[in-house]
């Protein structure tokens, strides 16, 4: 008759299992150029099972010589969940390519009081979002107030889709500075001012901003009660305030507005245009980095269900509907027309490194 295992032993069997299997998905993840949308998705359910898995084994009763091998195994899973979602188009520089909203990456983001809905995709075709820049939308509910909170080393550069209010502690500030921002404009918080923003209507609000990959862990959530112990504890390099566009155009049948934004020394550009109803616009892309992608996408007016607009001018016209991104390569230099295809106005996203 075997002798009944230990709980250690019970612990190193599961840890090894455990192992092999992030094992696996690690290699999945680097051997497939350009996984399916369904598999991108199957591998993210997976994960986010053994997250569970393993926070509810290291909240049990695990021998302390195997608790640090358990931890890394935590953080080695915990990086799978930045896989980078870009990755599912083809490599052809060729043409522009469309990710629709089912193989956009989405994520509840909790609040203290509901829930925050967002989006991510990567500027970039590498394996994680953290290899390189990606955008991020956040999509806030009626009167929704993210939790304050401040970045240590990262700045965050917030651009208004629909009207948000930015609010933040500056410095010695006895009360909070307050930033009304208009649809197009830029908010930018420094490192170590606590902030939040605040969609005042009662309809759903949505802003984009994006992330440098030192900013993915650089996040420090803060109680209202705590804001002023945060202002003490995080150095403050500036303060908050208005992105100052890179140039301002009126159309003859909208607005665009560019921003040339440096952080932790990369350089991205983002363009804000506002198409009026079944209006059309000639857009020069300007410049897309080596190795990297751009990625653009249209939101309708607030309140609206819907937005979609043509883009014309390399190769096959490509429809972009709301929730949508379309990818262009650095190939793409020269100038597209958009064209919005709805009797409302619309606004388009696009965002590139520089």
């Amino acid at each position: 008759m075997k002798p009944d295992l230990t709980l250690s032993q019970l612990c190193q069997n599961d840890l090894t299992r455990s192992k092999d299997l992030v094992d696996g998905i690690d290699a999945r993840m680097s051997e497939e150029n350009t996984p399916s949308v369904a598999e991108l998705w199957d591998r993210r359910l997976v994960v986010r099972a053994l997250r569970k898995e393993i926070r509810d084994i290291l909240d049990s009763k695990v021998p302390i010589d195997l608790e640090g091998d358990w931890k890394d195994l935590e953080r080695r899973v915990n990086g799978f969940l930045f896989e980078n979602f870009t990755r599912q188009i083809e490599d052809d520089p060729t043409k522009i390519q469309i990710i629709n909203d089912a193989g956009v990456k989405h994520e509840k983001y909790a609040s203290t009081n509901s829930d925050e809905r967002r989006t991510y995709l990567g500027l970039h075709r590498r394996k994680l979002d953290n290899d390189g820049l990606s955008v991020v939308v956040a999509f806030k509910p009626a009167l929704h107030e993210q939790s304050y909170h401040v970045h240590s080393a990262t700045e965050e550069n917030t651009m208004a889709i629909h009207p948000t209010l930015g609010m933040s502690f500056d410095s010695s500030e006895t009360q909070a500075n307050f930033h009304f921002a208009k649809p197009g404009e830029i908010i930018n918080f420094g490192n170590g001012v606590p902030h939040t923003l605040k969609n005042m209507s009662r309809k759903i609000s949505a802003d984009a901003s994006v992330k440098v990959p030192a900013a993915i862990n650089d996040r420090t959530r803060l109680d209202r009660n705590d804001i002023w112990a945060g202002i003490g504890k995080f150095e403050a390099h500036k303060e908050s305030g208005f992105v100052i566009p890179e140039f301002k155009k009126r159309l003859s049948h909208g607005h665009h507005t560019r921003y040339l934004i440096e952080d932790c020394g990369s350089k991205y550009k983002v363009d804000f245009l506002q198409l009026f109803a079944n209006g059309s616009v000639d857009f020069e892309i300007d410049e897309i980095a080596a190795d990297t992608l751009g990625l653009m996408t249209v939101f309708p007016a607030q309140g609206s269900p819907n937005a979609k607009i043509n883009i014309e001018g390399h190769g096959q016209p490509v429809v972009v509907n709301f929730s949508d991104w379309a990818v262009l390569s650095p190939n793409h230099k020269g100038p597209l027309q958009l064209k919005n295809r709805l009797d409302d106005q619309a606004f388009v996203y696009m965002v590139r490194e520089v």
